[in-house]
């Protein structure tokens, strides 16, 4: 058998494991963590990895900074540590969903099950610092006048 032939045969038979998180729960504003790390039967640290939001590829969409425009950081550096993980800066609640890794090692990809990314709101706490404005016998928080774009610059 020729060199090249052993070589394909080897790299075909090459399997990829890839594990991820199944949920994470952040506050929205946060930053998220989706973690992906693999490991493969061979030696392979050469190829590329990918992230989907709600289904794998080919029907999942690709997250970049296009879809989530706060912010993806993707390091492509710690693929040789076998680590395909993302972070979200800034967690929006449309962010919520599953998503999934996608590591392709050239001639071989491999996809885990998929993150379920839980944004929930955060916690209003009695006496925390936050502003409060009596506006026409109703009471408002600050998040609520900035929020709802409820603040009128004019007086009564």
């Amino acid at each position: 058998m020729r060199a090249s032939s052993l070589l394909t045969a080897y790299l075909l038979s090459t399997q990829i494991f890839v594990e991820q998180d199944p949920v994470i729960t952040v506050t929205k504003g946060g930053k998220a963590h989706l973690r992906c790390r693999f490991s493969t039967s061979g030696n392979s640290k050469v190829g590329t990895f990918t992230w989907y939001r709600n289904a794998p590829a080919p029907k999942g969409k690709e997250v970049n900074n296009d879809t989530h425009p706060t912010g993806i950081i993707k390091e492509e550096t710690s693929f040789k540590d076998n680590d395909a993980s993302i972070y979200i800066l800034e967690t929006l609640m449309q962010y919520a969903g599953t998503y999934y890794c996608e590591v392709d090692l050239v001639v071989k990809k491999a996809t885990g099950n998929g993150t379920r990314l839980v944004v929930k709101m955060p916690e209003n706490k009695p006496n925390s610092g936050e502003l409060e404005c009596i506006c026409r016998y109703k009471k408002y928080s600050l998040t609520d006048i900035l929020g709802k774009k409820i603040f009128r610059a004019t007086a009564p």
